[in-house]
């Protein structure tokens, strides 16, 4: 199940707070196109943060759009739920031109080194888009039908095919390694509750000693 919880017009700053209640399952008023109550307390295996459109157009500079989607990325992650981060799309309407031009380009390079620098999976819908915009677009900043279709795509091009693949991955950076080893021994003795099921190994909804032990399995490549 996707659910769309995007807001239009909000800016990185603002989408910092709003994130917090989406982690925690709370989808009152955000979704225009989804039951809220039947899906308000279900938390995410994945948030997709496609933001800093609006930051461009209120004028925030690209290293303050990087600050705030790295608060978004660190939150996302303390929540037990992996982050996917994607460029931002051409805007013609406003004659900032491509995604790649000298307006929307340093916004998107930021994007790209923050990706990098978190280790975080990265939608490159730039890149996707730009060449065709003008077919892909209602208004030179907002996808059409055709637009939605690539931005999907190319988000379910990255996505990882099954949660399940991720199962040991305490702090959703989409590998299991020692730092989750290490996050699962460091919480057993508190048993921190996830309703991540990538995370949870014996799903008890809790992470903890079984998921530090899955983690150092996978990690030494043990049966």
């Amino acid at each position: 199940t996707i659910l769309n919880a995007g807001k239009g017009g909000e800016t990185t700053y603002t989408g910092i707070t709003r994130l917090r209640t989406i982690l925690v399952g709370d989808y009152t008023s955000y979704l225009a196109c989804n039951n809220t109550d039947e899906h308000n307390g279900t938390r995410a295996d994945f948030v997709l943060i496609m933001e800093g459109a609006n930051d461009i157009i209120a004028g925030i500079s690209p290293s303050t759009v990087k600050f705030n989607l790295e608060i978004m990325i660190n939150e996302t992650r303390a929540a037990f739920v992996t982050p996917i981060l994607a460029t931002i799309t051409a805007n013609t309407r406003d004659g900032f031109g491509g995604c790649n031009g000298p307006i929307i380009g340093p916004y998107n390079q930021a994007i790209r080194d923050l990706a990098r620098e978190k280790n975080v999976l990265l939608a490159d819908q730039c890149n996707a888009t730009d060449s065709t915009w003008s077919s892909l677009s209602c208004d030179g900043l907002h996808p059409n039908l055709l637009g939605d279709q690539r931005l999907v795509a190319t988000w379910l091009s990255i996505l990882p095919p099954d949660p399940e693949h991720l199962k040991g991955d305490i702090d959703g950076d989409g590998h299991v390694d020692l730092v989750d080893v290490v996050s699962g021994l460091r919480t057993a003795s508190g048993q921190s509750l996830t309703t991540r099921q990538g995370a949870d190994v014996n799903c008890d909804r809790r992470v903890g000693l079984p998921e530090a032990l899955y983690g150092l399995r996978q990690t030494a490549e043990l049966p």
